[in-house]
């Protein structure tokens, strides 16, 4: 077999895996909030609220047009899948990493599950890191192309602030300072505009989250924000906390990033500094946007270390690359088995229930608002109250009225005295028992269950609220 027809094998194999699982897949909370933002706001409304959500604009921006063309949920999915298929396709054809190397990234479990099948903006940060990984070796022949990439790169996720920043500083400040008398005239007008172009992504991306500076108002603001999260989140990232369920593969994969940092370190001490003050700078966003450990940090990681074995081509600490490889091997196989044997959407069941059995006149309320995300990707029919921002909504605005404290039943009480049919959705797992506190003001009829979600382990309940309880 020639090399053509292998690499077309690779892709081919790659592309039937990640096709079998989206069909399977189905959406949790966090992937149907992009959609239901740019289902129900029109553009400047979605440019308004992104401070709310912690992401950046470049994601919502390819979205917003399907969505709005009418394509249905599945629709963020696919775009993940493409981006992903066009990675996996660069990688094999475009990079000159050896042929086992290719194959230990486009099947480890970020290529074949994590940024592939889930519908965020991660698959687009690969597909950036990728072209960026590929352009490098000719850095200053691409520097205007180079910057428009690392400036849409900042706008997909603020993850990746540190490693943009880093890649600006090293590459465009240092060409301009230090190092132009070595540049062509060519290469540094590029340099210049390249320069110019990230400034200008970076200035949309603080715009972006001056609100969330000045006033503290968003999902993602860190409270808490000090050394101590500082501290932890930097372990995070290289593995040392949690990155799946097995805390046998966090210690390996410690062992990995050690490994790997050794081999840098002995090939290219420069790669060494950018990956160290790159995670810096990393944990010191994250720990601000970001109050809860998230395994993400990890993932992302690995991203960065994909790109450094790109550019670093041919050299000995591409190997990590089978180790990566190896300790990816139990999430991909529990990810893969779960996608397809355990496939079951409590949203849409229990939307498939409440279209067939309550009027979209009906108010609908929750005590979590955004527990019933998953139920309103698949309409936007009916009413859903949140007595605690007092408002109805067919999507989560993270805002202040979200996060009070305070739960005001009176709007509901007084519909129902109106005789107004009122329903509550609650959602049954092991962490949320927030039904505890609507059973305490009203009696409940149970009318219909979800079975058990089995990959989130959460299932729905939907009651009538019947009466308020005397006290």
């Amino acid at each position: 077999m020639n090399s053509k027809d292998k690499k077309m094998l690779v892709f081919g194999i790659y592309l039937i895996l990640i096709l079998c699982m989206f069909c399977f897949h189905e959406n949790w909370r966090d992937e149907v909030q992009a959609y239901l933002l740019c289902r129900d706001m029109n553009f400047l409304e979605l440019l308004k609220n992104i401070h709310y959500e912690g992401h950046p604009f470049f994601y919502y921006i390819i979205l917003y047009p399907f969505v709005k063309m009418g394509f249905s949920l599945k629709i963020v999915n696919i775009i993940s899948l493409i981006f992903m298929s066009l990675s996996a396709y660069l990688i094999i054809y475009k990079t000159k990493l050896k042929d086992i190397y290719k194959i230990s990234i486009v099947f480890s479990y970020p290529f074949l599950y994590e940024y592939s099948i889930v519908g965020r903006s991660y698959a687009l940060i690969v597909l950036l890191i990728t072209l960026l990984a590929i352009l490098w070796e000719h850095k200053k022949d691409n520097a205007i192309l180079i910057g428009l990439l690392i400036g849409l790169l900042i706008n997909t996720h603020i993850f990746m602030g540190g490693f943009c920043l880093l890649l600006f500083i090293v590459f465009y400040i240092y060409q301009l300072l230090f190092n132009r008398k070595n540049n062509t005239k060519k290469e540094n007008i590029n340099i210049l505009i390249g320069f110019i172009i990230i400034c200008i992504f970076g200035i949309l991306l603080i715009l972006q989250f001056l609100p969330v500076v000045f006033h503290g108002i968003s999902m993602s603001t860190n409270t808490n924000f000090g050394l101590s999260n500082i501290f932890r989140n930097f372990f995070i990232m290289f593995g040392c906390f949690r990155l799946n369920k097995y805390f046998i593969f966090m210690l390996i994969f410690l062992l990995c990033m050690i490994s790997f940092v050794v081999m840098i370190y002995k090939e290219n001490k420069r790669l060494l500094i950018l990956l160290l003050l790159s995670q810096l700078l990393f944990t010191c966003i994250s720990s601000y946007v970001f109050e809860a450990l998230l395994s993400h940090n990890a993932l992302l990681t690995i991203l960065f270390v994909y790109f450094i074995c790109i550019i670093n081509y041919g050299k000995k600490s591409n190997f990590i690359l089978l180790v990566f490889f190896i300790f990816f091997i139990p999430n991909v196989l529990i990810s893969c088995f779960d996608e397809i044997t355990l496939s079951y959407s409590a949203a849409e069941s229990a939307y498939n229930y409440m279209k067939k059995n309550i009027s979209k006149d009906s108010i609908i309320t929750t005590v979590y608002d955004a527990h019933v995300s998953t139920i309103m990707g698949y309409s936007k029919d009916y009413k859903f109250y949140d007595y605690k921002a007092n408002r109805y909504y067919t999507y989560v605005v993270w805002d202040e009225k979200r996060e009070n404290k305070n739960f005001n039943f009176e709007y509901i009480d007084k519909e129902l005295n109106n005789n107004k049919d009122i329903y509550y959705i609650g959602i049954l797992n092991n962490i949320y028992k927030y039904d505890q506190i609507i059973k305490k003001h009203y009696k409940l009829e149970k009318i219909y269950k979800t079975e058990e979600e089995t990959i989130y382990n959460e299932n729905y309940v939907i009651y009538k609220i019947k009466s308020i309880k005397e006290n």
